[in-house]
C-alpha cells in the first residue's frame, strides 16, 4: 500500500506524505483536534492545505505554510493549475494515503491497490454493513 502521492507542483518527483506525527504538529499550530480538522463533513480550507503541504512535503526540504500560500497564488496566476480544487484533491488522496480515515477509504481511492486478498477483505466489510440488524 502506498503511503505517500506524487506531487510535481512545487518540485518534480516529491511526494506528499502524511503521518500521525505531521497530523500532531497540524493540530498543535492550528490549535483545533486533528479530527475536526480532517472531519469527512468539513472540506479542506486553505489555511489548513497549506499546513498539510509543509507537513507532507517536509521531506523534500522544510518550507511553511505560508510558502506554499504564495507557491498556489502563482500556480493559480500562471495557469499552472484551474482553481484551487486541483490542489485540494491531491492533498485529500494524501490523507486519504496515510490511512487517517482507515483502510476501506483507502481502497475506496485507491482500488488499483488491492490485492485479491483486500478484495475479500472489502467484501467482507459490505456484507457486514448491509448485514440485517438484530433487535
Amino acid at each position: 500500500m502506498r503511503n505517500s502521492v506524487p506531487c510535481d507542483f512545487f518540485g518534480e518527483g516529491q511526494e506528499i506524505k502524511l503521518s500521525i506525527n505531521s497530523y500532531s504538529r497540524i493540530q498543535e499550530k492550528m490549535k483545533t483536534p486533528i479530527g475536526e480538522l480532517l472531519s469527512l463533513t468539513r472540506s479542506l480550507d486553505v489555511a489548513l492545505i497549506c499546513e498539510l503541504l509543509a507537513e507532507g512535503l517536509r521531506q523534500c526540504g522544510y518550507h511553511d505554510a505560508q510558502w506554499y500560500g504564495n507557491r498556489i497564488q502563482e500556480l493559480l496566476d500562471s495557469g499552472k493549475v484551474d482553481s484551487i480544487a486541483d490542489i485540494q484533491t491531491l492533498v485529500a488522496k494524501a490523507v486519504i494515503a496515510s490511512k487517517f480515515f482507515g483502510k476501506e477509504m483507502y481502497f475506496l481511492t485507491f482500488p488499483e491497490e488491492m490485492t485479491e486478498e483486500d478484495k475479500a477483505w472489502m467484501k467482507a466489510q459490505e456484507e457486514k454493513r448491509n448485514a440485517p440488524k438484530n433487535a
